[in-house]
């Protein structure tokens, strides 16, 4: 009799248990949907040109995790998207077209050795800072070890390491690489045209310039490579 309520006993709490594990596991599962619908809402901008999408800072600086390891993994995926997503913007910014300087327009030109050095500066520089934030934020985007930096202080389990991780990769994805290696390189190539262009009024410096606000020069010949050199902006420059 007394090992049949010892059964009984041990039969009630096991099933307890596994009612308990069974909540947990549920409760498991809607955090992590619940972060995933967050971090949903974030990706979808990246493939799009409407970067500064304010719902989507709004997500990045609310909470849906209140306490827990989950609380942690969002802390710090939001942290890292909230990273990724202010260096895709500064990059997004160098790489647009319409935000680009003119080292061309006749107001910028001075025919002056001087003054075309100083230019051709600013396009260095502008190379620079294009480079940086390209690589930042391909290391941002795929060295795990950066990604890890985020989590390294949260003292995680690899269960929850492993589902940080996954949420990491919902933008790293070849299409978003090809976009922007592409407008990183027509960048660059659009830089080296304008910095061609102000060598070649350089060298020829005593051969132009600005009347009425427009360039001019003492040879046809002169002229024709000149509108060489240029003509490459409006073809959309390719590698």
């Amino acid at each position: 009799m007394k090992n049949k309520k010892l059964l009984v006993g041990i039969i009630v709490i096991l099933v307890l248990v596994i009612i308990g594990v069974t909540i947990k596991i549920s409760i498991d599962f809607k955090k992590e949907a619940k972060i995933r619908d967050e971090i949903k809402e974030v990706t979808k901008v990246f493939g799009t040109a409407n970067i500064d999408n304010e719902d989507v800072n709004a997500v990045l600086e609310r909470r849906v995790i209140t306490r827990g390891d989950y609380s942690k993994v969002e802390d710090s995926i939001k942290l890292y998207y909230k990273d990724l997503y202010s260096n895709l913007k500064n990059l997004n910014f160098l790489l647009d077209e319409e935000n680009e300087y003119n080292y061309l327009a006749v107001s910028n030109l001075k025919p002056n050795s001087d003054a075309l050095l100083k230019s051709k500066d600013l396009i260095n520089n502008t190379k620079a800072q294009i480079e940086e934030y390209y690589n930042l934020f391909i290391n941002y985007l795929t060295v795990e070890d950066t990604k890890l930096s985020y989590v390294t202080s949260k003292d995680l389990s690899n269960y929850y390491i492993k589902f940080y991780l996954e949420l990491t990769n919902e933008v790293n994805d070849e299409t978003l690489k090809e976009n922007l290696l592409a407008k990183y390189n027509k960048a660059n190539n659009r830089l080296d045209v304008y910095n061609e262009a102000l060598t070649f009024l350089e060298t020829n410096v005593k051969h132009w310039e600005i009347k009425k606000d427009t360039i001019s020069f003492d040879s046809t010949e002169i002229y024709d490579e000149y509108i060489e050199i240029t003509s490459k902006l409006n073809e959309g420059v390719t590698e």
